[in-house]
């Protein structure tokens, strides 16, 4: 991963349907893999719902 690429790099945060499209656009521009990194005090309640509404979209 080149520094430039880096330099553009965004958390991606919102809806299901908002996270779904911020990760097309990085799947366009070539990127593979992504990781998760959860915050607040429903950390399983996201997982439960990044499983439920946004993971099908990319199988």
């Amino acid at each position: 991963v080149t520094d430039g690429l880096l330099d553009k790099c965004k958390p991606i945060a919102g809806t299901p349907d908002g996270c779904i499209a911020a990760i097309e656009e990085y799947r366009d521009a070539g990127c593979t893999h992504v990781m998760l990194e959860l915050w607040g005090d429903k950390r399983h309640d996201q997982i439960r719902m990044f499983g439920e509404k946004v993971l099908p979209s990319f199988r």
